[in-house]
């Protein structure tokens, strides 16, 4: 993967966040974990556990919190309303729309921990 692939697919990589030496480590765990057996293994039974989620349909008793990006950096036109479509079937779905890219974890993390915290906090 060239540095600029790296870049467009970690966005952290793009910050100030990370020193040079951080970043070069970050990449070591992302190789290191991203291209497992297991990963590659969910890879190949990725359509067929979609198909098994349709056939079954929506878990509606599954509390669900989706945090969803604003989608311009995912290749899936109709990527907000999907998810958010998709959570409101549920009893206890909630969603929340970020304007940030796909990695809303590097751009939003405190927002997220928090509104996580206090959801399953309320579901307990």
């Amino acid at each position: 993967m060239s540095d600029d692939d790296a870049e467009k697919m970690f966005p952290l990589l793009q910050s100030d966040q990370l020193n040079a030496e951080d970043k070069m480590q970050y990449m070591a765990m992302v190789y290191k974990s991203a291209y497992t057996r297991n990963m590659l293994h969910e890879i190949d039974y990725l359509h067929k556990n979609a198909q098994k989620v349709q056939a079954e349909g929506i878990p509606l008793d599954t509390p669900m919190y989706f945090f969803i990006s604003e989608g311009s950096d995912v290749d899936a036109p109709g990527w907000r309303e999907i998810l958010t479509d998709y959570v409101l079937n549920n009893k206890t779905g909630k969603y929340k729309h970020l304007d940030c890219g796909h990695y809303l974890h590097h751009y939003q993390a405190e927002l997220i921990t928090n509104e996580a915290s206090a959801f399953i906090k309320g579901l307990l």
